[in-house]
């Protein structure tokens, strides 16, 4: 096993570029799991999984090692819509458009191992690389939606550890995360100036088209417990600590400020006007006037902002770091068995998007996640099925206090206007997903070896968040007749993925 320690390394860093569940974290990590809606806490069914869900459960193996490997593909739909009024976009994107994401992280094959060995009566030793979490999505031929282009990847590696007390079993793993994040990002390529960095060109990790170019590391922890109240019911509980990663040279997060929207006006005013009339200059310069409480006219303005176009240039010097903490979880689970064949599983879990570092700042809510499994077990075949639902942690909004688009949101020292934080929410990483139906089943071939296969569909979720600009209401003093410009970005997923597992016990 420890031979290939470094391949399967290296395949779970490449693979585990996914569209996610709940949130950015995948249901479940191996394929029993998966096809019993995600539970697991306190079902015990191989390494991985136990590794993953509550480290407690390895106290289950007994007089044997156990290896598991999975890999699983997913494959998912992505379409956003955009429809935006204000000057000089494109008349598709005025009147509204709707593309498809190229889907470069569609059909990603993303493999886990576990491994657990019983050390004495009373401990047992078990080491994961798992898969965890990620997104991502693919617009670069879509200048409409400024060539968007992100993905992101997790994984870990686990070693863990459990004792057992009697019928109480206690688990501890520290956890080293890898992540890598790339949000890569283009007003429009085709009307910059020379020596301006064409961001949605950028490779990614190991010079793969798939996450950043680095493989930045965090630390954690879990903690767990399980208790076999009888042979027919047991309950138990884990806790996930907080993993903060820092990712390098993401983007320039002043693109996304007042300072970002100066410099889009500047380049048509300046730079032969790109092919606009004159009456849509003055229309873009009455719009952001209005906005910024200003009086700029075609020749004071590239004088007046000269700093601020310095600072929100697409230029490699001006890309910023962005710490992105994965939350800290919670969750209790039961599994109760009416008969010696059926067992019946119940997860919940909270997982506290709203207070990270990152995805709090952008602006994510807390999500409760219900989880429902159950098997059924028939000489060497069993069969499975689940359900598991949770809140998007995007909520929509639209015409409401918080979508003037022109709310600023600070974002790690950068004042990020809302309209621009839609945009990467809805477009760069629409983790919208809220229901999903699973099945599977397995095999034992024999007493040593068992195959298990798992399906998880998710049917198509829809989220909006739309806003507006320039409203009348507050800047009529400054003389300006624009109408409100509405602002709209809705995005529609569906999701399924297929997990094969194979167990071998020595």
């Amino acid at each position: 096993f420890m031979r290939l320690l470094p391949s399967l390394t290296l395949a779970a860093i490449l693979g585990s570029s996914l569209y996610a569940t709940n949130g950015v974290n995948m249901i479940g990590t191996g394929a029993i799991s998966r096809s019993m809606g995600g539970t697991g806490v306190a079902f015990y069914s191989n390494p991985a999984e136990a590794i993953s869900k509550n480290p407690a459960l390895m106290a289950k193996t007994k007089n044997q090692e156990t290896i598991q490997v999975d890999v699983t593909y997913f494959d998912a739909t992505v379409k956003t819509y955009i429809a935006d009024e204000m000057p000089l976009n494109p008349a598709e994107v005025q009147t509204g458009y709707e593309a498809t994401s190229l889907g470069h992280l569609d059909g990603s094959f993303i493999p886990r191992v576990g491994y657990v060995t019983e050390i004495d009566d009373e401990m047992n030793f078990g080491l994961g690389i798992l898969g965890i979490a990620g997104m991502g999505v693919d617009h670069i031929e879509s200048p409409q939606l400024r060539k968007m282009k992100s993905a992101m990847m997790l994984m870990q590696i686990v070693p863990a550890f459990s004792l057992t007390s009697n019928n109480v079993n206690f688990g501890f793993a520290p956890v080293l995360g890898f992540g890598s994040l790339s949000i890569n990002y283009d007003e429009d390529p085709t009307k910059v100036n020379e020596g301006v960095l064409f961001q949605s060109k950028r490779l990614g990790l190991f010079g793969s088209n798939v996450g950043g170019e680095a493989l930045e590391k965090a630390f954690g922890f879990k903690l767990g417990f399980s208790v076999d109240v009888d042979e027919s019911f047991s309950f138990g509980g884990t806790f996930i600590s907080p993993l903060k990663y820092e990712y390098k040279n993401i983007v320039n997060f002043e693109q996304f400020t007042l300072d970002g929207m100066m410099f889009e006006i500047n380049k048509f005013i300046t730079n032969d006007k790109n092919g606009a009339t004159t009456a849509q200059i003055d229309a873009l310069l009455n719009t952001a006037n209005g906005m910024l409480g200003t009086t700029f006219t075609a020749d004071n303005f590239s004088e007046l902002t000269i700093n601020q176009l310095a600072a929100a240039a697409p230029t490699k010097e001006n890309l910023d770091n962005l710490v992105l903490e994965q939350p800290w979880e919670v969750a209790f689970g039961l599994a109760y068995k009416p008969k010696p064949a059926l067992t019946v599983t119940m997860d919940f879990r909270h997982i506290a998007w709203g207070e990270t570092e990152g995805y709090g700042e952008f602006g994510w809510d807390n999500q409760n996640v219900m989880a429902l499994g159950v098997e059924y077990k028939r000489g060497k075949i069993s069969i499975r099925g689940g359900y598991n639902y949770a809140e998007s942690p995007l909520k929509p909004y639209e015409l409401e206090g918080d979508s003037f688009g022109i709310n600023l949101i600070d974002i790690q020292g950068h004042q990020i206007m809302r309209g621009a934080l839609d945009m990467l929410n809805m477009v760069g990483f629409p983790a919208i997903s809220t229901t999903h139906y699973t099945f599977g089943f397995g095999y034992a071939a024999s007493r040593r070896f068992e195959w298990n296969f798992a399906a998880v569909i998710s049917p198509e979720t829809k989220t909006s968040r739309k806003g507006y600009y320039n409203p009348l209401s507050e800047f009529s003093a400054l003389g300006v007749t624009t109408a409100p410009l509405n602002y709209e970005y809705t995005t529609t997923m569906i999701q399924n993925s297929y997990t094969m597992n194979v167990m071998y016990h020595f």
